[in-house]
């Protein structure tokens, strides 16, 4: 059994340093994002969603 860790234990700066990174990612491989997400484990998917997330409360209404 792995234990999935909740992702308000994801570290801020951790999570900033990660949004830069997939910003990266995405302007890089966009054509391939799809191939990349597929070979994803559950932590990098941890990561993915708290990007989304942050994302979401980025946008300004």
């Amino acid at each position: 059994f792995i234990e999935h860790r909740p992702l308000l234990l994801l570290d801020h700066h951790q999570c900033i340093n990660t949004i830069i990174l997939l910003r990266t990612f995405i302007h890089k491989f966009h054509e391939n994002i799809q191939f990349h997400l597929s070979l994803s484990s559950y932590g990098n998917w941890s990561l993915l969603t708290c990007f989304f997330f942050f994302k979401l409360f980025e946008k300004k209404p």
